[in-house]
């Protein structure tokens, strides 16, 4: 199987299997024997649009030297595409934005690209996989990770106090905090309390920013919850309240996760 971090025009090359786990992160596509420009138009109706993410996208389909196929798919500058496939004999290429065909490194602007395969000769099967690496830090992601966190308290803070729910969502010193002997959970399970959410909803964005390497998000959030203990609720730590947090970001390996919160 042949992988490449961003693709190029071409057709692919095989690999030892020792190439191949290197390859992941750092190969590319190389020419061989495919025109650097494809020979036939792609048809808008060959087009698919899809959507590519850190999640590995498996597709399919058969191709010839006459007729091409396309998919269609937003991603953002800065990014790189990764793509696998088994078969030497299609030839591959991405167009950028503005119409023109990349030859490598990462992603020059955000927009909607197209990715044309076609055959070396005759008639083709084809699998491959897709996957975007490097991926940037948008607001929305930031609210999605945001609502899963929000979403997992209710098991992470009471029974069955599943703290592998925030394994995918943080990390560093937040995370470490969060199970370690001397962290809330463990507060949680020594005093023999827990929990209750009633409702946790972000009502407003106030900031957002982001870069390559980390990012933060300032929300507000309406979270009604109760402290139950050995003596019933602690009224003092429960009920409805308005929260101003700002939610800090950065990639752990290769996945953008909190790393810190902070309360304003």
């Amino acid at each position: 199987m042949t992988t490449a971090s961003t693709i190029l025009y071409g057709c692919n090359s095989s690999e030892t299997s020792s190439q191949k786990s290197s390859s992941a992160i750092n190969s590319i596509i190389k020419p061989a024997t495919c025109p650097k420009q494809p020979n036939i138009a792609l048809q808008a109706k060959n087009v698919e649009e899809i959507t590519l993410s850190d999640t590995i996208l498996n597709k399919s389909g058969n191709v010839s030297d006459n007729q091409a196929i396309g998919y269609k798919f937003t991603a953002q500058k800065g990014e790189r595409i990764s793509l696998s496939t088994s078969n030497s004999n299609i030839c591959i290429w991405v167009y950028s934005p503005d119409n023109q065909i990349i030859s490598g490194g990462k992603l020059p602007t955000t927009g909607k690209y197209i990715m044309q395969i076609s055959a070396l000769q005759g008639q083709q099967n084809f699998d491959i996989q897709l996957q975007l690496l490097d991926i940037v830090l948008t607001q929305d992601m930031a609210l999605n990770i945001v609502q899963k966190w929000y979403s997992a308290k209710p098991k992470i803070f009471a029974p069955p106090f599943d703290t592998s729910l925030a394994e995918g969502i943080t990390t560093g010193n937040f995370y470490q905090n969060l199970i370690s002997d001397e962290g809330s959970v463990a507060w949680l399970k020594k005093y023999d309390s827990y929990y209750e959410y009633k409702e946790s909803k972000i009502v407003q964005v106030r900031n957002f920013r982001s870069n390559e390497d980390s990012g933060l998000i300032n929300v507000q959030v309406v979270e009604e919850l109760y402290l139950h203990g050995p003596k019933g609720i602690d009224q003092k730590n429960s009920g409805r309240f308005i929260i101003n947090g700002t939610y800090y970001f950065i990639r752990d390996n290769g996945v953008w996760k909190i790393s810190d919160v902070k309360k304003i």
